[in-house]
């Protein structure tokens, strides 16, 4: 066995660092494991490291071939109670394994992000993820410069458009990429339209219970007028070389509980450009209402779930007057009317590699016949979410085998992590070889 990274921990200080003898485990699911070399690769550009408090992080005894917890550590002479430490990885990378930690109890719930297993090797650090995406647009390195007075100016040309305000908050207060991607021109432009929803996501980024973790972001409250939507869509689908306008974004509800103003503002937009893509993200719950959008000349739609096993979804989802099967109606409308049709799987280790869930996911590519899967990380408190599933106590088979089982089977199902213009929808035949190293 080539050289494993060696555990890394956290002193009540934050300061990090490697042990000298244990290796870096991780966890699918409830199940801790020594994953194998190749689950491992450098850390990409951008990611960030957590300190995860409450915890104690698990390392391999590669003497004994156990794993054990690390409580206290000797540093600097002293004695010291340490911390599990994750990662944090920037958009195109799909993680593998959850951070091994054990949790005391009682504790407070993590903010929302897709926590990830890391160790130290060879002068770096290393996380178990694997690159989901070839594209390279949303590299963290284009999203380095100050937008203060782009945002200013923006603001000043738009000074009534309510969608341009909430992007310069999307900005500078929560440094979302996709609004910063708008704000340059580049890429996709987000048009985050609806205040309400008919889902409660146990891990919803704009709205949690007061007990639960903070929320990501703060909803919007307004009802937008289809004329400022189109008013800052056209100038993007116009100016941008393969741009998209998506509906339906994290400081948002369920667009499709606005189905009315988005249909009459993707008219409007095709009144006055043929050029871009127009999607819409969305929990796919109203069947009907998709099919007007698709009257009025939706392009493309990405339905998230976590789940193609209907108790999961509703585990997790929380639906509120409609079914599992009214979101594959709704995949199956678009299919039929020629939509580019993706969903967006929450992916999360040892929950979505289970046999019964993989299973699941056969049955919904059969039966909705969809384009496209994105593999994105599922962004909850680890234990949050193993909670929900309680019968799933064993390690998953793995989410890269996952992506092999599943492109085997339906090799016209591309794989990646983001949103397509119209130009990509099939110009990346290639990307699941890519991504699983499977020749």
């Amino acid at each position: 066995m080539s050289q494993q990274p060696y555990l890394v921990f956290a002193d009540d200080c934050g300061q990090i660092y490697d042990h000298p003898r244990l290796w870096a485990v991780g966890n699918s699911g409830h199940e801790t494991l020594l994953p194998e070399p190749d689950e491992w690769i450098p850390i990409p550009y951008g990611s960030e490291l957590y300190i995860l408090p409450q915890t104690f992080p698990l390392g391999y005894q590669p003497q004994t071939g156990q794993i054990r917890p690390l409580e206290f550590q000797r540093l600097n002479g002293k004695r010291r109670r340490v911390y599990a430490v994750s990662a944090y990885t920037p958009p195109a990378y799909t993680r593998t394994l959850l951070p091994a930690a054990q949790y005391t109890q009682p504790r407070e719930w993590l903010p929302l992000r897709s926590y990830t297993a890391v160790g130290w090797k060879d002068g770096q650090f290393w996380v178990a993820v694997f690159k989901s995406d070839p594209r390279d647009g949303w590299n963290p390195i284009y999203y380095q410069e100050d937008l203060t007075a782009v945002v200013q100016q923006k603001l000043a040309d738009y000074p009534h458009n309510r969608v341009w305000k909430q992007l310069a908050r999307c900005t500078l207060e929560y440094q979302c990429n996709a609004a910063y991607n708008a704000m340059k021109k580049r890429l996709e432009i987000p048009l985050p339209t609806s205040s309400a929803c008919n889902s409660s996501c146990v891990g919803c980024l704009s709205f949690q219970p007061e007990d639960s973790c903070p929320a990501s972001h703060d909803r919007v409250t307004y009802r937008l007028r289809a004329h400022e939507i189109a008013e800052a869509a056209v100038p993007h689908l116009e100016s941008v070389d393969q741009a998209v306008a998506s509906f339906g974004q994290g400081c948002e509800g369920e667009p499709l509980l606005q189905t009315k103003v988005i249909a009459e503002a993707i008219q409007l937009i095709r009144q006055h450009t043929a050029k871009g893509t127009i999607n819409i993200n969305t929990n796919g719950s109203l069947p009907r209402e998709v099919q007007k959008l698709c009257d009025a000349g939706l392009d493309a739609i990405r339905v998230s779930l976590n789940s193609g096993v209907t108790e999961s979804y509703n585990r997790y989802y929380q639906p509120r007057g409609y079914t599992f099967a009214d979101v594959k109606k709704s995949l199956k409308i678009c299919k039929e009317n020629g939509i580019f049709t993706s969903i967006n799987l929450l992916v999360f280790p040892g929950i979505t590699d289970q046999p019964c869930e993989i299973e699941g996911l056969f049955q919904l590519i059969e039966e909705t016949q969809l384009d496209y899967i994105q593999l994105r990380n599922m962004s909850i408190d680890p234990l949050m979410y193993l909670d929900l599933y309680p019968e799933y106590s064993h390690a998953g088979r793995g989410i890269r085998q996952m992506v092999q089982q599943l492109q085997k089977h339906f090799p016209s199902v591309q794989f990646g992590y983001f949103n397509r213009a119209k130009e990509q929808w099939y110009s990346f035949a290639e990307t699941t070889q890519k991504i699983t190293g499977n020749k």
